[in-house]
């Protein structure tokens, strides 16, 4: 199985109601991003499985191609932190994209399995995340997210019986 294919799998798995609070915390982010790039550590329905969320500002006019690799490389390191945050989640999944209302957008993933990471990886990990500072505590802002499971409709008058 392809490394996307795994990572479609692994966010297919996710429950109605969860994708649409990652939607939500997804697009909140994305709007705040026009001012600087946010990184978001999102947790998931599932046990095992850990989100990564990186927004840039878009190429600000710069080479494109620059740019995104520069957003790829910064998306790969959050997602080895990420493994030293809850070293017991099996599965990394990276999301990178670009500010909402930029032009030009663009979006890269990342898929890690580290089920066979020995604990010298998850070591090392620790040590990057510490080095550049990457969800550290102090660092970190935490986000309890509230949300109905059953919404109430936008117009109540025009909501069916």
């Amino acid at each position: 199985m392809s490394e996307y294919e795994q990572l479609v799998r692994v966010m297919a798995g996710e429950t109605r109601f969860f994708r649409r609070i990652l939607s939500k915390g997804i697009l909140e982010r994305a709007e705040r991003a026009r001012e600087q790039p946010i990184c978001s550590l999102l947790t998931s329905g599932q046990a095992d499985v850990n989100y990564v969320l990186y927004i840039g500002r878009g190429d600000q006019g710069g080479d494109h191609a620059v740019y995104r690799a520069d957003r790829a490389s910064q998306l790969q390191a959050r997602c080895i932190a990420a493994k030293a945050v809850k070293p017991e989640r099996r599965y990394i999944v990276g999301i990178a994209m670009d500010a909402r209302g930029v032009r030009g957008s663009s979006e890269d993933f990342v898929f890690m399995d580290t089920k066979d990471w020995p604990g010298s990886a998850i070591v090392e990990a620790e040590k990057a995340r510490q080095e550049l500072g990457y969800f550290l505590p102090g660092r970190t802002i935490e986000t309890r997210i509230t949300e109905a499971e059953y919404p109430e409709p936008h117009d109540k008058k025009t909501a069916p019986p």
